[in-house]
């Protein structure tokens, strides 16, 4: 996505919440787009199925670590998602603000940089190959 310019505005939280809506329909957008790398759509898709899935690596009754195994590969899925669109892609599909779409990405950004860097080297060669 392209930089945002220094005196823009940063989305509140408040903000962000009430555009979930529209970031949800830009996500099932980019999946079903075929501009967007297939290897990435399929990613997306399998990351939510898994999400949704009562199975995981690490069982819901462990507290925090419960969450987190989701929360990782949902988080690696959205950032390989987004960074196979490019912003033509993006602008096609996307409803609200450029600040909201901005703001997504640099949380998306942020959360994927709590990723430990071999998952995110793992997420990154399954897509590039």
């Amino acid at each position: 996505m392209g930089q945002m310019t220094e005196h823009a505005a940063r989305p509140t939280t408040r903000e962000m919440a009430t555009a979930l809506p529209g970031l949800l329909r830009l996500l099932w957008r980019l999946v079903r787009d075929p501009r967007v790398d297939r290897r990435r759509r399929w990613l997306a898709m399998g990351a939510a199925a898994y999400a949704a899935s009562p199975v995981d690596l690490i069982p819901e009754a462990v507290p925090v670590l419960g969450k987190a195994d989701d929360v990782l590969v949902v988080v690696l899925a959205l950032r390989m998602l987004l960074d196979g669109a490019d912003d033509e892609v993006l602008a096609d599909h996307w409803d609200g603000s450029p600040e909201i779409l901005e703001g997504f990405d640099d949380l998306v950004g942020w959360a994927a940089g709590l990723v430990p860097a071999r998952l995110r080297w793992a997420a990154r060669r399954m897509v590039d190959r």
